[in-house]
């Protein structure tokens, strides 16, 4: 596969711009921030930026739905998404606000607190 100048370029723009936002980003935030706040992004985001990034991430790379879905059509969309919708609806309609108010990082982390060590490994 050959790639033409033109793809080549955006390329590299995307890269220094994802560059530049990093470096900018960091020297903004130089002193301010702890791990906490890297690993839960301030609890700042919002709710269309955090499902942005799961659905990206789950389809993208965890379950490689984009092959799944060229491959078998429709039985992709009904074999992986709408148990994945169900399940984050239901999450986010009966748990999510439990676990916030919890302020714990992780969902085995609120598990040992409530159940227990051994618990909180099997989950």
């Amino acid at each position: 596969m050959t790639l033409n100048p033109i793809d080549i370029s955006v390329i590299v723009i995307y890269f220094l711009i994802i560059l530049y936002i990093g470096f900018f980003t960091a020297r903004k935030k130089e002193g301010e921030s702890s791990v906490e706040d890297f690993i839960l992004a301030g609890r700042k985001v919002t709710l269309p930026i955090f499902v942005a990034t799961l659905v990206a991430t789950w389809y993208g790379s965890i379950l490689g739905v984009g092959e799944f879905a060229y491959n078998d059509g429709i039985v992709a969309w009904l074999c992986f998404c709408v148990p994945y919708y169900i399940a984050g609806a239901i999450f986010g309609c009966f748990f999510a606000k439990k676990i916030r108010a919890s302020n714990v990082k992780t969902i085995p982390e609120l598990i040992i607190n409530k159940f227990g060590e051994r618990a909180g490994k099997i989950s």
